[in-house]
């Protein structure tokens, strides 16, 4: 039985297989453990179709939502991909504490709200953490520990759509183990109002921000650019650091959903050893 044990020790503690979650193209569909849909590049947002919000809105009904993108979705490119007509569109700022990072699985950008308790999973990996994992051989693509900080931006700022509810239901089929949350968001113009946002769920979330993709950075400084956002947050996103080429490393996919995953292969692993010994 020694020899079980020592092989289901050393299952926990096997390094990720990175190529397996790399290899796929942006244009595949996404499932909730394996990745954030990414968008091709395009052209800037066309503001004779899309009127600021700050124009009149007496006639807006019942069928439309407010949804503040911080994210691709702030990139006309991704909008026309996923069939997203807004009604408006102007830059807006969340409050000071709120900070965007990319914490999502696979480096992408989320919005964590630093008043609201948070790290429920946490405990979950100090016990997937007692024994160090042997990570991938190719260099680590995570940002040094004093490039931490520039990583995460409080007060983020984004662009605030008037969307129909049906589209709005689109960009939530395609945000990939994303959450649709609300908060405060305030216009250019000094306007204060509720908004939906998406922000990634507690076992998608990693335990520090890493750095974006550079396609990925791509598609949030083009949104920034076309919607006019502020000149000291479109310098933030110029200079944040890029994951490294030749792959992600396992930093990138240290969410509480790996542990659950290889909880259940050692489960699986211990009922065949517990069968075979049986028999």
């Amino acid at each position: 039985m020694s020899r079980v044990f020592e092989a289901l020790r050393n299952l926990l503690n096997a390094p990720l297989d990175n190529n397996a979650h790399t290899s796929k193209t942006d244009d595949e569909a996404g499932t909730l453990f394996i990745r954030a849909p990414l968008v091709e590049m395009h052209k800037g947002l066309d503001k004779s179709i899309i009127p600021s919000c700050q124009a009149k809105q007496e006639g807006r009904g019942s069928g439309t939502v407010r949804y503040f993108a911080y994210g691709a979705n702030m990139a006309s490119s991704t909008l026309a991909k996923r069939d997203i007509k807004p009604l408006s569109a102007c830059p807006a700022q969340l409050p000071s504490h709120h900070s965007i990072a990319f914490r999502h699985r696979g480096g992408y950008a989320t919005i964590m709200d630093t008043s609201a308790a948070s790290g429920s999973f946490m405990p979950w990996r100090s016990l997937w953490q007692t024994t160090p994992v042997v990570k991938d051989s190719r260099a680590s693509s995570a940002a040094p520990t004093d490039q931490s900080l520039q990583l995460v931006y409080h007060g983020p700022h984004g662009v605030l759509y008037e969307l129909h509810k049906a589209d709005l239901k689109k960009l939530t089929s395609r945000e990939t183990g994303y959450a649709v949350s609300s908060a405060t968001v305030t216009s250019y113009a000094g306007v204060g109002t509720s908004a939906l946002l998406f922000t990634s769920q507690a076992l998608l979330l990693l335990p520090a921000s890493v750095p974006p993709q550079r396609r990925y950075l791509k598609l949030l400084l083009e949104g920034a650019k076309t919607h006019g956002l502020a000149p000291e947050y479109m310098q933030w996103l110029r200079e944040l650091p890029c994951a490294r080429p030749g792959g992600l490393g396992a930093e990138y996919f240290d969410t509480p959903s790996e542990l659950l995953a290889r909880c259940a292969a050692v489960g699986l692993a211990a009922c065949a050893a517990f069968y075979a010994a049986m028999h």
